[in-house]
Order: structure tokens, then C-alpha cells, then sequence
């Protein structure tokens, strides 16, 4: 058969590109999930499960727990952090300003 012409992400990772922030030709590892590499600006770290999440992200993708309750890095005028009247319910953020 003949090869493709687009690499799969196997071989990306084969090649040390794999894994999302990292541009062409880096070598850095990039900020995929569990990954090494120094990501974007505002990705995060869990401190429940270690995983790497990007950062528009607002619950964990590996254990789902919110970022407000377990990123010990986000800053204080940070969108992520809760306001009067938020709450936390099974693991999802609720906010006030929602509600009806």
C-alpha cells in the first residue's frame, strides 16, 4: 500500500511532535494529557490526579473535579475562581448568575 501523506498521531508521537502545544519542528513535549511538556499559557495542573488540562477548561478531563477546588495556581482575577453565590454540585460549577 502506499504511505499517506499526512502523518497519523502515532507517528507525531513516535516523533516527539505529539500532543497539543508544542508548534512545528519543537521539541517539546507539548501539554497532551499527562504530558511533560510546558504547554500554553494557562494550562493547568490538577492537584487531585496530576493530569495536564488546558486551559479552557473549568473541571479536570481526567477526574472531573473543578478547577476552582484543586488548581492551587489560579490567579486571583482569574475567571475561574467562584463569586458569592456560586456553588460546587457533584462536581460541576453552578453560578449564581444562571439561576432564574
Amino acid at each position: 500500500s502506499v504511505p499517506s501523506p499526512h502523518p497519523s498521531s502515532r507517528d507525531l508521537q513516535m516523533a516527539g511532535g505529539g500532543g497539543g502545544g508544542a508548534g512545528a519542528g519543537s521539541s517539546s513535549g507539548g501539554s497532551g494529557s499527562g504530558g511533560g511538556g510546558g504547554g500554553r499559557e494557562g494550562d493547568w495542573d490538577c492537584g487531585s490526579c496530576g493530569n495536564r488540562n488546558y486551559a479552557f477548561r473549568s473541571l479536570c478531563n481526567r477526574c472531573k473535579q473543578p478547577r476552582l477546588l484543586v488548581d492551587p495556581n489560579t490567579p486571583r482575577d482569574s475567571k475561574w475562581l467562584p463569586r458569592a453565590g456560586d456553588w460546587i454540585c457533584t462536581g460541576n460549577a453552578s453560578f449564581a448568575t444562571l439561576v432564574p
